[in-house]
């Protein structure tokens, strides 16, 4: 059974469908998530796209995630069918690569089902 709940974007960037998301600092909302810092990993999958200082959409953290077309979250059109995806050092993104420099943050975000399917299984998120 998918969980999700309703949130504020509080950053000065637009969120866009399949984005990983972090809590913001205060933990009121959330910003985009990038794997520069614990603070910033991720805490799920943004459902709704969110205009940036206040827009509020559903925030997904667990299950199967469907979306027609991944670019603003992995740079490609469709996920890769069978890979796994991992919190990026780039606000809002994800990759099949997982992060390795001393200092980011190594967390797992789930596996594509399918080109459209991302199974959510956030792991939890180790500083290197």
């Amino acid at each position: 059974r998918p969980e999700f709940y309703s949130a504020a974007n509080t950053g000065a960037v637009a969120v866009s469908s399949g984005q990983p998301l972090a809590r913001d600092v205060p933990g009121t909302g959330v910003i985009l998530a990038d794997g520069d810092a614990l603070a910033t990993a991720v805490v799920g999958i943004a459902e709704d796209a969110m205009a940036a200082l206040g827009g509020v959409g559903q925030v997904r953290t667990d299950g199967k995630f469907t979306l027609a077309d991944w670019p603003a979250a992995t740079g490609a059109a469709a996920l890769v069918p069978g890979a796994r995806y991992y919190l990026a050092a780039a606000a809002g993104t994800m990759s099949t690569v997982p992060l390795a420099l001393v200092g980011q943050v190594h967390q797992e975000i789930g596996y594509a089902a399918s080109a459209t399917e991302l199974m959510i299984e956030l792991s939890n998120p180790i500083v290197l």
